[in-house]
């Protein structure tokens, strides 16, 4: 399975963030950890799928100076993708309001930019990890 069908499939169950985090470890409590990150934490603000990697990126890289360069090597990379860290900026609609909705239904946004997305971090994350 590659991993744009492990996030698609992933999206049955589970939200961004915790599709992040189950890539990389097989633990309960990340996932329950990342349950409220989905949704820019509920309020379409700060992408789940971001906020999850920077957490990936802490629990694989326990020194301070490493795991700062390593953020600052990610953040770039989301950046120049996706020119934003929030959900409601990068989907270019706000679920939490009808019309937002109604435009994220139509376009299938959450089926699209949210499996791209979160594909994308766990490409840049798997890269960040192999480099070391």
């Amino acid at each position: 399975m590659n991993t744009k069908e492990f996030v698609k499939d992933g999206f049955k169950s589970k939200n961004c963030a915790q599709i992040i985090m189950s890539y990389f470890f097989d633990d309960e409590s990340l996932l329950a950890l990342s349950k409220g990150y989905g949704g820019g934490f509920g309020v379409a603000g700060l992408c789940g799928s971001y906020a999850a990697s920077i957490g990936v990126l802490g629990l694989k890289f326990k020194d301070k100076d490493e795991f700062d360069k390593k953020v600052a090597e990610f953040k770039d990379e989301f950046i120049s993708k996706f020119r934003n860290f929030d959900c409601k900026e990068i989907l270019e609609a706000d679920y939490t309001t009808k019309d937002g909705l109604e435009k994220i239904t139509k376009h299938k946004l959450f089926e699209t930019t949210c499996v791209d997305l979160t594909a994308y971090c766990i490409e840049i994350l798997e890269d960040l990890i192999k480099r070391g």
